[in-house]
């Protein structure tokens, strides 16, 4: 590689990958099993989290009681995805925000990642309007920097492709 970097070791991800689904068993996930994950990343003294999965829909009462319970737990460091997805030809886009419940409990973060010139990601967006509403990117909200957007511009900042993604532990 031209330029290699390794990564700070202050950041992981947890990823739900083919072991963790024959784990589990199921997909979706129980909200339970977030509720677990969320639960001990706290008490691990995390400083953030953040959870880059669809929770537009309701799951069991139990379910996402017990999630948002661990949420509430999290102190506000517990991050959930919001999104937007087309909905077909010509029809406008689908909004993806967590069910109140959820999103009462935790903050939102865009994960919406936008292409740039030749459908190539350069650039990442400190913040996205999602449903009409600004919300800091997954990025941004990790890194804690501050939100340059305004409203009718996100605040791009580069990527530092220099990082070993592979040395990153998962």
């Amino acid at each position: 590689m031209l330029l290699d970097r390794p990564p700070t070791g202050q950041v992981v991800f947890l990823e739900v990958d083919a072991a963790s689904l024959q784990t589990v068993g199921v997909w979706p996930w129980p909200r339970t099993i977030h509720a677990i994950i969320t639960d001990r990343l706290t008490e691990l003294g995390v400083k953030s989290m953040a959870f880059d999965i669809d929770f537009s829909a309701a799951s069991t009462p139990e379910s996402d009681a017990t999630f948002a319970a661990a949420l509430k737990r999290a102190g506000g460091f517990a991050l959930l995805g919001a999104f937007e997805q087309s909905a077909g030809n010509h029809a406008d886009a689908v909004v993806n925000t967590p069910i109140a419940e959820l999103a009462e409990a935790s903050g939102l973060v865009s994960v919406d990642v936008p292409l740039g010139e030749g459908n190539v990601v350069r650039d990442y967006p400190e913040s996205r309007l999602v449903g009409g509403q600004r919300i800091p990117s997954l990025g941004s909200a990790l890194a804690g920097t501050g939100l340059h957007a305004t409203p009718d511009h996100d605040g791009l900042f580069g990527i530092n492709f220099a990082i070993n993604l592979n040395a990153v532990d998962r």
